[in-house]
């Protein structure tokens, strides 16, 4: 989340210093991808919670809506909105994958999958008591 405030208030100076003039235009959609990295790296315990409990196949469902939106978002707005399109269609399929892993989270395991101590510990408690450890 630093990264991605010190991109917000310097990314055009950044991005002309490494890149050069020509590449100002790129500010916007690394703005919108950054973003996209943020939610995903606020949602990776989701995947990791659901695979360590046996449940991939819901992972594959969540993963092949975000295909098919990313997919839309690209074939209906790459043509005409170029960069800035297919940096949407990467935000709106994290955020499908995002919110459909969470959703399986809470539904099939039980607790919030944000990362924290509290989450961490329900989840162990709830694997073990899976396994009959």
């Amino acid at each position: 989340s630093v990264m991605f405030v010190v991109f917000a208030a310097a990314g055009p100076f950044i991005i002309e210093l490494v890149f050069g003039p020509s590449f100002k235009s790129a500010y916007l959609p690394c703005l919108v991808i950054m973003g996209a990295a943020f939610i995903a790296g606020l949602n990776i315990m989701s995947g990791r919670a659901l695979k360590m409990a046996g449940f991939q196949l819901y992972i594959l469902i969540g993963t092949i809506l975000a295909l098919i939106v990313s997919l839309l978002v690209n074939y209906f707005f790459l043509a005409e909105y170029g960069a800035m399109a297919g940096s949407f269609a990467f935000l709106s399929a994290t955020l499908v994958a995002a919110i459909v892993s969470r959703i399986l989270v809470r539904r099939q395991l039980g607790f919030e999958p944000l990362p924290n101590m509290t989450t961490a510990s329900k989840l162990i408690k709830k694997l073990r008591k899976r396994a009959k450890i």
